[in-house]
């Protein structure tokens, strides 16, 4: 049996050598969403029969929570909103009062508009 181990950090160094890599900043931040909704769906398959990554609230939940509860912020609540498991989990997430009270403030954000579909060609 092959066991696929999933860590929160494993997406932001992988994102940052791609955004570096990449010439264009709108392939970069597409192939991003992609990345990362792939490691949601994974998410959502271990959360669809359970309410926390592990048996109960662990350091597992806790080391995800800085990512997945702002993703809002960011123009990727989207992929959440897709995976109701995923936004369950989220909502639990934020109901305690650990992950909320620790949340980072709400800046304003302005990001350049996606364009739907575009893509790099070859």
């Amino acid at each position: 049996m092959i066991r696929l181990h999933w860590h929160p950090f494993s997406i932001i160094p992988r994102r940052v050598r791609i955004l570096l890599r990449e010439k264009n900043v709108a392939d970069a931040r597409e192939n991003a969403r992609d990345e990362i909704a792939m490691h949601l769906d994974v998410l959502e398959r271990r959360l669809a029969v359970r309410d926390w990554l592990v048996d109960e609230y662990s350091l597992a939940d806790i080391c995800y929570a800085p990512f997945v509860t702002v993703f809002d912020r960011v123009e990727l609540g989207d992929l959440v909103g897709e995976r109701p498991a995923v936004a369950a989990w989220v909502r639990r997430l934020l109901d305690r009062p650990a992950v909320r009270d620790t949340a980072p403030p709400r800046v304003p954000l302005q990001f350049p508009p996606r364009i739907a579909g575009q893509r790099r060609n070859g």
